[in-house]
């Protein structure tokens, strides 16, 4: 029986896709912080998340900058 409910057709926040055809992880490096099937966003200039599956851009941290 398929759903008629418009939020069990919705990728989770840090997930990509369309969720008929299999919600994907966000990659790391990216994120995404809401529902739907938007692409994940780059993380900040300067920032990097090391996890997949991020919801916040505010997960990112600073690249370690070395001599």
């Amino acid at each position: 029986m398929q759903s008629t409910v418009i939020a069990h057709c919705l990728c989770d926040a840090g997930f990509t896709g369309i969720a008929a055809e299999g919600c994907q992880l966000c990659a790391t490096g990216t994120y995404k912080n809401m529902s739907g099937p938007d692409a994940c966003a780059l993380c900040p200039a300067g920032k990097y998340l090391s996890l997949q599956g991020a919801t916040s851009k505010r997960q990112a941290q600073i690249l370690k900058q070395y001599p």
